[in-house]
């Protein structure tokens, strides 16, 4: 990296001032020549390596004196150090594996991590660095181990977590939300992760809702505050969903099994501990509210929540021996008992009470609005634009503001209705559409991106139209946006164009299952396709080839098609495991275990999504996301 100068503003973060070429991806040749990527900058003192990236920082940070004496500092760099260990081996290592010490490695400064967060005092709960390595280290040392499919240190991990969320609550606000939104609502969601750690998930939301301060202090911190998601809300409706159980419940058939049987109980087991979430969440409101909650809280207390079902204990968090991490017994005043409690004296309505309450009221009342207008715009454009734009969602004049609207919230609006609205031909509305298609494409970000990369990135928002000539303009303000963004890779916007459109086609050839094997395109056939189209030159031959594997090796799709095709193909595997494993059991043969497998797979492939995403997002430092993405359903 090529430096020119540093600038640090005072109570501002360090800017970094340097070569533009220095922030290109690396090519091929210098990528193990120990060249690094500038990926940000912090207060930290120095340059440090951090997940393969060189992160450069102040020197008038490292000149100023963060710590208050040598003891604060030995105790900083242990911490980091612990962090840093605790990653180390990544969610798949397994203790059983190639690498025991490792593992032993990880759960031992999990285990010391554990103790500090829960022994820290002032100095270390309130000082800025402490409370920065714990979002810069520690919450991304939990993203990765909370994920693992190694019991123990998931068990681990989440326990931390609920000592965070005690003692940084206030501090940590950004990272709770990615860590409820963005991992722990996602497992219980998903059909792949395993039983084990749906359970300790619940005992997470289960010891959440059982912190009667807490659970008022995560309502009024995220779900009256418009900027973040309804924490509260997502968490009584995914405990919920469990109570109610799959839609798709086994038949009689596949029960009859042993491996149905044990399903049925682990099932059982978790809408079980689901129910005393739900009687745990209404027992602490009530006693916020000062409100006699009888003896609810006896019958949902840790004691029945350790006794679920038949069969082997599951793990638990609030189960433990020393091999097995248990979570402490919640505080005196947060454990529910059946011996009479005198009543807390509710706090007298201040102004900022009142505040709070007003900007629920107010963030509903826009959800609402929201959530109508969106509705008005999936069934016709112009009046869901035309109601959003008089509670102030956007307004239907300019064409920018539609065009941020629908980037926004792509995961709510209808991608064909959408499509069809930005292929509009200029006659439409004085020619409005296709002032918003282009500010569509000039609000998307492509600088750096493979040309194919790009046009998935441009598509995943909605579905191309079926005729050519809104195709045609589609995909030419693609193409011109591209090229200003990219000017080195195409000579023209034409060119761009032309290739755009054929790789549309090549995706429509490769992945038409009407098409036959032998008629689809070859890699030949998509170079003579291409052959002059860059002002009577031919493209790079290696550049197409690699478009071409691209497309042939994933199709580009939208995030909902491929969720319906994955578990399309999920029923048709269990039911195809289903058969095979009755037909074993009637002639006597041992059953395969195919299915399972395939889920762990499948799983393997959402938790690198998870953390990948996660991490992201922790590291630009900006909130989760505004809407869930299965708002909509619940």
């Amino acid at each position: 990296v090529a430096l020119r100068g540093w600038e640090t503003p005072d109570g501002e973060d360090a800017v970094l001032h340097c070569e533009a070429a220095a922030l290109e991806p690396l090519d091929d040749d210098h990528r193990d020549d120990g060249s690094k990527k500038v990926v940000g900058v912090d207060r930290a003192p120095g340059a440090e390596v951090r997940d393969g990236a060189l992160v450069l920082v102040s020197p008038a940070a490292a000149g100023a004196a963060p710590f208050g004496s040598a003891h604060h500092k030995d105790a900083f760099l242990l911490f980091r150090a612990l962090c840093k260990l605790s990653m180390k081996g990544g969610p798949d290592a397994d203790a059983s594996g190639a690498e025991p010490i490792s593992m032993q490695s990880k759960v031992l400064s999990l285990e010391l991590l554990l103790s500090v967060v829960e022994h820290a005092g002032p100095a270390f709960r309130r000082g800025p660095r402490f409370v920065g390595a714990v979002r810069q280290y520690l919450c991304v040392s939990l993203l990765k181990n909370c994920t693992s499919h190694v019991t123990h240190v998931v068990a681990l991990s989440l326990r931390l977590f609920v000592a965070l969320v005690d003692g940084f609550r206030g501090r940590l606000k950004s990272e709770v939300e990615v860590f409820i939104s963005h991992i722990f609502l996602r497992i219980l969601d998903s059909g792949n992760s395993t039983h084990e750690h749906k359970l300790l998930v619940l005992e997470v939301f289960h010891r959440l809702c059982n912190d009667v301060d807490g659970l008022v202090e995560l309502f009024l911190s995220y779900d009256a505050d418009f900027d973040s998601i309804d924490i509260f809300r997502h968490i009584v409706v995914a405990l919920a969903r469990v109570v109610k159980g799959p839609s798709d419940k086994p038949g009689a058939a596949e029960t009859a099994t042993e491996q149905g049987k044990g399903a049925a109980r682990n099932d059982a087991a978790l809408r079980r501990l689901a129910l005393s979430g739900l009687v745990t969440t209404l027992t602490s409101l009530a006693r916020a509210c000062d409100v006699d909650a009888g003896d609810a809280g006896t019958e949902t207390g840790d004691d029945d929540v350790e006794t679920r079902g038949e069969g082997p204990e599951p793990p638990s968090l609030a189960r433990a021996s020393s091999s097995q991490p248990r979570l402490a017994p919640p505080p005196p005043e947060t454990t529910t008992s059946s011996a009479p409690t005198s009543p807390r004296a509710a706090p007298p309505p201040s102004g900022e009470s009142a505040k709070r309450v007003e900007a629920f009221d107010r963030k509903r009342q826009l959800q609402e609005d929201l959530k109508d207008g969106i509705l008005k715009f999936n069934l016709k454009p112009a009046h869901g634009l035309k109601a959003l734009s008089s509670k102030g969602h956007v307004d239907d004049k300019d064409p920018s503001s539609v065009a941020a609207f629908l980037l926004k919230h792509a995961a709510e609006l209808d991608k064909t209705v959408v499509g069809d609205y930005l292929g509009k031909e200029e006659t439409y509305k004085d020619g409005f559409c296709v002032k918003v298609l282009k500010e569509y494409a000039e609000q998307l970000d492509f600088k750096g991106l493979e040309f194919d990369i790009a046009i998935r990135l441009y598509l995943s928002g909605f579905r191309l139209p079926g005729e050519a000539q809104k195709i045609d303009r589609i995909m030419e303000n693609y193409a011109a946006r591209y090229c200003t963004q990219n000017p080195a890779v195409f000579p023209s916007a034409d060119v761009a164009f032309v290739l755009a459109f054929s790789v549309i086609m090549l995706q429509t050839d490769l992945h038409n299952p009407a098409i036959k094997e032998e008629k689809k395109m070859t890699k030949d056939g998509f170079r003579r396709n291409n052959r002059g189209i860059s002002d009577g030159k031919d493209l790079d031959g290696d550049f197409l080839d690699e478009i071409f594997d691209r497309i042939k090796e994933a199709p580009i799709t939208l995030a909902e098609d491929d969720r319906l095709r994955q578990d399309k193909e999920e029923a048709e595997a269990r039911s195809a495991g289903n058969l095979a494993s009755s037909m074993a059991a009637a002639f006597g043969l041992p059953g395969g275990a195919t299915p399972g497998k395939r889920r762990a797979e499948a799983f393997v492939k959402e938790r690198e999504a998870m953390v990948k995403a996660s991490v992201a997002v922790l590291r630009r430092g900006r909130p989760a996301f505004a809407a869930f993405p299965g708002e909509a359903a619940a």
